[in-house]
Order: structure tokens, then C-alpha cells, then sequence
């Protein structure tokens, strides 16, 4: 049953983050951007999601929990492109999971939006806010978002969470 707390966290993010594709069908008759020199279709790019396993050790998952963790779990996401790692205590049902979504700015604002009760956290990425046991940070157009489960919800998390993202952080660049 120790999956429990990181199965919660995966679900806590894909809930908050609600529905990420556009209702609006793309028009066949949209004009398609062209690069003027070589008159071919312009590719965006996006960025490459990084593993979050690779953001965090197991060393610093057990600072933030107070207690061991095993080693991390990499788990799909629910979102296109999303990457999770989970890190459940060893002696209780305390854990911590790390998620990375290539993330626009229409996907910041419903991140905002499904936590009206959010406390916004400053010194953490290029926007960041917190809402019980989870926060989320904007970093360019990536989404971190950092999720402890097993220690309560009040603001002796703040600490433990920004903490973790600005390590996670370090490690993106």
C-alpha cells in the first residue's frame, strides 16, 4: 500500500492542472506559418521534459520528509508530456513526488485557476504558489510541480517544498 501517497500526489496534479487541449478544432483553412527563406513550414519547438528522478536524490526527498525514502519511481504523467518520480518514506506513508510538464502559459493560468486558495511563493522560478502539501512553479515553459503527502497541509511545508524545487530547479538550468 505504499503507492497510495504517490498515486494521491500524480492524481493531486493531474486534477489541479484540468483539461490542457484547446476546444476549438484547428481550421484546414489556417494560414501555415512559413520561413520566408526557404519557403518550408516553420517546426516549434518544445522542450524537452527532463527525467525528475534525475532533479532530486533520494538524500534530499528524506531532508524534506524528516525520514529514509526508497529509491524513486518514475511514473507517467496525465498530461502530454508530464514526467513524475515518487519517493515514499520507508517507515511511514509519507512521500514526495517530483512532476515535469512542458507547460504554456494557457496551462500556468489553469494550474492557477483549479487553486483559488493558493499562496503565491516568491524566490522560486519565474512564478510559483502554494496550495496545501503542493507547489507549482513556472520555470520558462516548464511546469515544476513539487508534492508532499503524510505531513499535513499547513505553511511548515513551504520550506520543504521550495527547497526540493529550487534543487530541482538547479538541475534543469
Amino acid at each position: 500500500m505504499r503507492k497510495a501517497p504517490v498515486v494521491t500526489g500524480l492524481l493531486a496534479v493531474v486534477l489541479l492542472a484540468g483539461c490542457s487541449a484547446s476546444d476549438s478544432p484547428t481550421s484546414a483553412s489556417s494560414p501555415e506559418v512559413t520561413d520566408t527563406v526557404l519557403d518550408e513550414p516553420v517546426v516549434e519547438e518544445t522542450p524537452a521534459t527532463p527525467e525528475p528522478c534525475a532533479l532530486v536524490t533520494p538524500d534530499q526527498a528524506a531532508a524534506a520528509l524528516g525520514e529514509p525514502v526508497e529509491a524513486g519511481v518514475e511514473m507517467p504523467g496525465g498530461l502530454p508530456g508530464q514526467k513524475s518520480c515518487g519517493y515514499n518514506a520507508i517507515d511511514s506513508a509519507a512521500a514526495v513526488n517530483i512532476s515535469v510538464i512542458p507547460g504554456t502559459a494557457e496551462l500556468w493560468s489553469q494550474f492557477k485557476a483549479a487553486s483559488p486558495n493558493a499562496e503565491p511563493v516568491s524566490g522560486v522560478g519565474d512564478e510559483a504558489f502554494r496550495d496545501a502539501g503542493l507547489l507549482q512553479v513556472r520555470k520558462g515553459d516548464l511546469i515544476l510541480s513539487v508534492f508532499i503527502t503524510g505531513l499535513g497541509s499547513g505553511s511548515n511545508l513551504t520550506p520543504a517544498l521550495s527547497d526540493l524545487a529550487k534543487a530541482a530547479l538547479a538541475q534543469i538550468g
